[in-house]
């Protein structure tokens, strides 16, 4: 039995709550339609097999605010979840859109997709646990409740993720393309005892593609290590050890590591000082210095801390501020300093990508007492501009004093619009003349607050940024 308590202030127009309890891998074990908001509702029977609850905020059937809670049953236990966390998503759904379009694999080989709700305000936000998932041909693709499809045989199936009134749907195309090699990088490497080593697995397939096997190859290590299901090696003690990875009947060939008696003297976090603005995203990673001479990259096994946002290593500046990033391996850890302040007169824009290639970029300044937008009476850039390399830029002219607000419109092709994308920025400053760079492109999952600022990044979603400068200085 699970015992739902919410003593906090939620927004006033949640009306109803929905609760599923899953385990990790998506399997549903327990359901309830949507219950009407109350302070304490109990949940019973709940199967001990679940380990995780999501539960979903309503207003009416618009859905306002998603959480997942960690469970942990035992028979004839009551589990209380006391109090759980609001991710506010604050609007309706206005589209949903699937990512990649329109991939291909092998049979037997699986692609993770992922369900973007674009809301009412622009925002974005990440919902692969909260759609339901659909293989139009299950004997050619079968898809988990996460939105992970495997190929069974050659041939298409559309794969479609709905919630409500929405559904996306793109193709999966499986092959009869044969496994001819599986490689596993790095193929040499050196660690301390005690420290890990990331390994990825590709597979190299008969038509020329290959596929990154990493998350369902089967990890072995011999000697003086251990690995985990996610090839993260560990060395036990000083030796040698060989890795290897299997999919589908095929090994393959063994990655050296070598294990040393070396001990950790220091730790190095880079970057080191930094500014940042409003919404941007920050990697950090950590080396260390060992006592044979050698240093060790230590990011993916560090504990990462921060007096900000930080997951994993990846540190998101969702507020002004000084902040600190600390690496910790063992006894030992750093802490760098990270400043976010809002620049004069612009700010950063974040947008996922879609595959976009063609795009209509809007401005709007803001009421400073309603709030409510207002185009510009002048400015405005070309509608369906062509992008395809960093350096693109985009000129607005005359923008007042204030804050304003941005809208993209992301395009395929001229007759596919694949979403929008919305920040705000400014900081009162009066500036006569932007020019807006697009500056990179990184890959990651993608999850969006309310106002735009992009809080996460998860697989399989194209993230440009953009810079914005005043001209005149």
């Amino acid at each position: 039995m699970v015992h739902h308590v919410l003593a906090r202030q939620i927004p006033t127009n949640i009306t109803h709550l929905r609760f599923t309890a899953r385990d990790a891998q998506g399997n549903v074990f327990y359901a309830t339609p949507a219950l009407a908001k109350q302070t304490d509702i109990t949940l019973s029977p709940v199967p001990v097999q679940a380990t995780e609850l999501l539960i979903e905020y309503l207003a009416g059937s618009n859905l306002l605010g998603i959480f997942v809670a960690p469970l942990s049953l035992q028979p004839g236990q009551t589990f209380v979840v006391d109090d759980p966390a609001f991710l506010d998503v604050t609007a309706a759904i206005t589209a949903l859109d699937l990512t990649p379009l329109t991939p291909q694999i092998a049979k037997g080989t699986s692609q993770q997709f992922m369900a973007v709700a674009t809301l009412s305000d622009a925002s974005m936000v990440n919902l692969n646990g909260q759609v339901s998932w659909n293989s139009s041909d299950p004997t050619v693709a079968d898809i988990s409740n996460l939105g992970r499809a495997t190929g069974l045989m050659a041939g298409t199936s559309d794969i479609t993720a709905a919630i409500g009134s929405f559904s996306a749907t793109t193709t999966l195309t499986v092959t009869n393309a044969a496994l001819t090699k599986v490689v596993v990088s790095p193929p040499t490497a050196t660690v301390a005892a005690g420290t890990a080593q990331q390994y990825t697995a590709l597979g190299l397939f008969s038509d020329g593609t290959t596929q990154d096997l990493t998350a369902t190859a089967a990890w072995n290590a011999t000697g003086m290590a251990t690995i985990n299901a996610t090839g993260l090696a560990t060395g036990s003690t000083a030796g040698g050890a060989q890795v290897t990875a299997t999919f589908n009947g095929m090994t393959s060939d063994p990655a050296v590591l070598t294990v040393s008696n070396a001990t950790i003297l220091a730790l190095q976090v880079s970057p080191n000082n930094i500014q940042l603005n409003p919404g941007a995203m920050q990697a950090f990673t950590v080396l260390a210095s060992l006592s044979d001479g050698n240093t060790q990259n230590m990011t993916g096994s560090a504990a990462w801390t921060s007096t900000g946002t930080i997951a994993a290593n990846l540190f998101t500046a969702d507020a002004t501020g000084d902040f600190t990033v600390t690496a910790t391996v063992g006894s030992l850890s750093q802490t760098v300093p990270v400043k976010v302040t809002q620049p004069t007169g612009s700010g950063p824009l974040l947008f996922t990508g879609h595959n976009a290639s063609m795009f209509r970029l809007l401005a709007f300044s803001i009421d400073p007492q309603t709030g409510v937008l207002a185009p510009f009476t002048n400015g405005y850039p070309q509608d369906s501009t062509a992008f395809t390399d960093a350096g693109t830029q985009f000129q607005f002219v005359k923008n007042p004093a204030g804050r304003y607000a941005l809208l993209l419109n992301r395009r395929t092709s001229a007759n596919n619009t694949v979403g929008s994308w919305f920040t705000v920025a400014g900081d009162g400053t009066s500036v006569n003349n932007l020019i807006f760079t697009i500056i990179g492109a990184v890959t990651g999952p993608a999850r969006f607050s309310s106002d735009g600022r992009l809080l996460a990044v998860a697989a399989q979603t194209s993230v440009i940024a953009m810079t914005a400068r005043d001209i005149n200085g």
